[in-house]
């Protein structure tokens, strides 16, 4: 260490810093004494602890889902139309709610109105056949 440049600019920082230099002396002293092993897998520990914390803070709550956007159902045998938010759906699929129809090659899902496992993904209601019109 250059005590010139120190004394310039913090007179009398010199024994202060050599009485905090001093005191250091036992832990350099294990550091030193320590296997070189021992040393680069606690580093390497560390690094991967410090690591796996960024993470995990920067990875943010797993329920991100916005729920003010809506997936569309519709359900074949009570013939309604129904909305579960992108949260509500999200819930739905983490918890396994659906299973498989093979004969439609789809996901069917418990509808909101009936109870039964028929409801499909519909992006709109389905047309609505056109009825007898009424001439007044």
């Amino acid at each position: 260490m250059d005590w010139y440049l120190l004394d310039l600019v913090l007179p009398n920082a010199r024994p202060r810093m050599r009485a905090a230099w001093d005191a250091l002396e036992p832990l350099r002293a294990r550091v030193r004494a320590a296997p070189r092993r021992a040393l680069v897998l606690a580093s390497v520990a560390a690094l991967l602890l410090l690591t796996a914390l960024i993470l995990t803070a920067r990875s943010g709550p797993d329920d991100d889902v916005p729920a003010n956007e809506f997936v569309g159902f519709y359900c074949p045998t009570c013939n309604q139309y129904f909305e579960l938010s992108h949260r509500q759906f999200k819930r739905l699929w983490d918890a396994h709610e659906f299973k498989s129809d093979p004969v439609r090659q789809t996901l069917v899902f418990k509808c909101a109105k009936c109870g039964k496992l028929t409801a499909v993904r519909a992006d709109k209601p389905p047309a609505s056949r056109p009825g007898p019109s009424r001439k007044p």
